[in-house]
């Protein structure tokens, strides 16, 4: 009987999508626009990984993805089929989850995002500028971190988060909820994230890492998965 091989879900924003890789058209090239995304690139590191690993995957990154989009995609997927490892690449807090006309929208503080929706949302300008708070945002994607490690743990289902970049401190009014996330599969937490990984590699004009960026990304979980004992 043959063997089954691995499979790999990642979610995350654009990078783990592959934005500003070579067979990724830029944002109004070859007709892309935000509801006419491109899949997700060949070089992004979820792929590198899986090719590592022996692996198919599905790359359910967004550009522009927040944590909101994130938790949902991972709970709704990882209820829906089995994989062999889930990556959640978590972003910046501040992105909001939105949807328009049955798709996923980005929209965010800074950025392209913040473009877009101003074009198509007006409120969402006023919600940065009048209800938006640092604090909220941490308690829910805290709160989302948890949920999700419990809900993986609960399904038996292996699981491994990480974070476009690190964050120099986290208050300590959040203690008790940092205290229950399981560090063992989250890794860098919580000073260290893709962007520390690469820090010496090329980036591309919007700062996304380019093709060595995401070999040393893919390369780092790799040996992540190898510690935990994880390879095939």
């Amino acid at each position: 009987m043959q063997k089954k091989s691995m499979n790999i879900l990642a979610i995350g924003d654009s990078f783990t999508f592959g934005e500003e890789l070579p067979d990724v058209p830029a944002p109004g090239v070859n007709g892309r626009t935000w509801n006419n995304r491109p899949p997700a690139s060949a070089f992004s590191y979820a792929t590198l990984l899986a090719k590592q690993l022996g692996a198919t995957i599905t790359n359910l990154g967004m550009p522009g993805g927040s944590n909101s989009r994130i938790f949902r995609v991972a709970m709704d997927q990882s209820s829906l089929e089995k994989y062999n490892i889930v990556i959640c690449g978590w972003t910046e807090i501040s992105r909001l989850d939105i949807q328009y006309g049955h798709k996923d929208f980005p929209a965010g503080m800074h950025g392209r995002g913040a473009s877009l929706a101003k074009d198509k949302f007006p409120w969402v300008k006023d919600y940065y500028k009048l209800n938006y708070s640092d604090d909220h945002a941490y308690y829910t994607w805290l709160a989302q971190l948890i949920a999700l490690q419990n809900h993986f743990k609960f399904i038996n289902q292996r699981y491994l988060f990480l974070s476009m970049q690190g964050i120099s401190s986290i208050d300590s009014k959040f203690d008790h909820l940092v205290d229950q996330i399981d560090t063992d599969y989250y890794m860098g937490w919580y000073k260290e994230g893709m962007m520390e990984w690469m820090s010496d590699c090329p980036r591309g004009p919007g700062g996304h890492p380019l093709e060595l960026g995401h070999e040393r990304i893919a390369e780092k979980i790799y040996e992540h998965i190898g510690n935990l004992g994880w390879l095939p």
